[in-house]
């Protein structure tokens, strides 16, 4: 009896787990939550300027992370008292519910139109400009010819040098940065292992306090874009305090992955920008795919020996990003030096220009007046006598002639 009862809860494990292996498959192919992050990204871009872009997706990451706090503690309990075979339900409901918000409150003809209007504002801006004939111009594509727009929008030739490598630059960092975050998806058998041997309560409890401490300190302020600091205190972490205490440096390091989308936004046209954040979206699910399944398989090889390794590998792989943003750093307040002076030459020549077309009618005026013929009054005044016509000590005489012009040439300089 015992034999066909162990049987059987094999065939249902064996069974569940292919069902979650065909869900994660259906999953990964509708995109799931890196769509939605996508589009997100894409609206804040549109409807945001500039100056506001950065701090609007920092605010899109706090209110996700305030989200999924409430989330993972609920989780954490559910899971002790139901187990986790309803959350598929749930979490089948939800993205449902997410479905049918996006198609009814979701206009997508207002994000069309003042995307069109942002580029033919640029278009006309760039037809005035004198630096114009240095700006790659996008030529109409075939709907096929779309896809290949996601692999070209960073080439060379479509942008100044520097800002070309800017943008590679950010592009690296970000992708390193990406790479090396997946190694906390460890942290959770971290946890389960000695010397912690948390139950699902104490799991999800601290991912919610994770989520809650993350989303209102990154409100505080910029300052780490790495995790160096929160993955080598989380390798040498013993006891439970040491782990809280890691989230209150964490979310100081999480700003790579939020202000990649505003620093690159800032560098593309706008009729750019939906390939290439399609780009950035693959690249982030690439190296999460990889990462992850990389530490995984580090860490399950390297855990007998030294459980911290994983950890160590990615606080050191951290300092791939963190070179690469110093000299991003570099070469950004130097192409922003250069912009202000283009900025101001650009600026200086639109006011040369209408400098001289000014005295140009001025100089017109002056000659259509020059050419009027003069007119005859007074007879009996003397010839010689010229005074302007809008004097007051002119007498109207029909009787005498005399030659008198309309307006003084002093008149016509000041006007």
């Amino acid at each position: 009896m015992e034999r066909e009862q162990k049987e059987k809860e094999g065939e249902s494990s064996k069974r569940a787990i292919n069902i979650g292996t065909i869900a994660s498959i259906v999953v990964g192919l509708s995109g799931s939550g890196s769509v939605l992050i996508f589009v997100l990204h894409l609206i804040v871009t549109e409807c945001t300027t500039e100056s506001e872009r950065s701090s609007r997706f920092v605010l899109l990451g706090a209110i996700t992370t305030s989200i999924s706090a409430v989330a993972s503690f609920v989780i954490g309990y559910y899971i002790s008292w139901r187990g986790f075979t309803d959350l598929f339900w749930i979490a089948l409901m939800l993205q449902l519910m997410s479905i049918v918000v996006g198609l009814r409150f979701i206009n997508p003809s207002q994000f069309i139109v003042g995307t069109s209007a942002t580029l033919e504002c640029k278009n006309d801006c760039l037809s005035s400009s004198p630096s114009a004939n240095n700006v790659y111009i996008r030529k109409p594509s075939k709907l096929w010819a779309e896809f290949f727009e996601v692999f070209t929008v960073f080439a060379f030739n479509r942008r100044s040098r520097k800002k070309s490598i800017s943008l590679y630059l950010t592009l690296l960092a970000f992708a390193v940065y990406i790479f090396t975050s997946s190694s906390m998806s460890v942290l959770l058998w971290y946890l389960l292992s000695v010397p912690f041997c948390w139950s699902s309560k104490e799991i999800g409890n601290y991912s919610a306090v994770s989520a809650v401490a993350s989303a209102v300190l990154r409100l505080v302020g910029i300052e780490a874009l790495t995790k160096l600091g929160a993955i080598v205190w989380t390798a040498f972490a013993q006891h439970n305090w040491a782990i809280y205490v890691t989230l209150l440096i964490s979310p100081f390091t999480m700003y790579q992955g939020s202000l990649t989308w505003s620093m690159i936004s800032k560098w593309l046209e706008p009729h750019e920008r939906s390939h290439a954040f399609t780009f950035v979206t693959e690249t982030n699910v690439i190296m999460i795919a990889a990462g992850g399944s990389f530490f995984n398989w580090l860490y399950a090889r390297t855990i007998v020996h030294n459980r911290k390794f994983t950890f160590l590998l990615a606080a050191g792989l951290n300092i791939i990003p963190f070179i690469l943003n110093i000299y991003l750093l570099l070469v950004t307040r130097k192409l922003a030096a250069e912009d202000n002076i283009t900025r101001l030459m650009e600026i200086d020549s639109d006011v040369t220009q209408l400098l001289e077309r000014d005295t140009n009618k001025t100089q017109d005026l002056e000659e259509d007046l020059n050419g009027i013929p003069l007119m005859k009054t007074d007879e009996g005044t003397a010839s010689g006598q010229f005074q302007p016509l809008f004097d007051d000590s002119i007498d109207a005489n029909p009787s005498g002639s005399l030659n008198l012009r309309f307006i003084s040439r002093s008149r016509t300089s000041n006007l």
